[in-house]
C-alpha cells in the first residue's frame, strides 16, 4: 500500500479496499486513490461532507474522477452513506440507490433547434 493513500475503511472491507489500491497504480487510478484517501481521512476526522469533497478541490481530477471517489467513499467508507446522500443531492439527485457521476451530467441546451 503506498503511503498516504489511504483512509479508515468499514472492518470487514480491509482486504477489498488493499486490492482496490494494488489495482490502480496508474496514474489516473492514483489521482483516484490519492483523493478518495484525502476525503475519507477528512470523513473521519468528523468533517461535515461538504468539507470533505473540498478535499478534491485542486486535484485536476475530471467529472469521472470525482465519481468514482465519490463511488468509492460511498462503498468503502464508514460514513459512506451519508456521503452518498449528499453527494447525489448536490447535483440534485434525492432518490435511488446509486452515485452520481458527473461526467455524465447532460446540459440541457434550450435554444438548440
Amino acid at each position: 500500500m503506498r503511503l498516504n493513500e489511504t483512509m479508515e475503511v468499514k472492518d470487514w472491507m480491509e482486504k477489498e479496499y488493499e486490492n482496490y489500491v494494488k489495482i490502480n497504480q496508474d496514474g489516473y487510478g492514483n489521482a483516484v486513490i490519492i483523493a478518495g484517501a484525502k476525503v475519507g481521512k477528512a470523513l473521519t476526522e468528523g468533517k461535515t461532507c461538504e468539507e470533505a469533497e473540498h478535499e478534491m478541490n485542486g486535484q485536476g481530477l475530471t467529472g469521472c474522477m470525482a465519481g468514482c471517489v465519490a463511488s468509492a467513499i460511498v462503498h468503502f467508507h464508514k460514513r459512506g452513506e451519508e456521503f452518498r446522500v449528499y453527494w447525489n443531492a448536490s447535483f440534485g439527485v434525492k432518490e435511488g440507490k446509486g452515485v452520481v457521476n458527473p461526467a455524465v451530467l447532460i446540459i440541457n441546451d434550450s435554444q438548440r433547434l
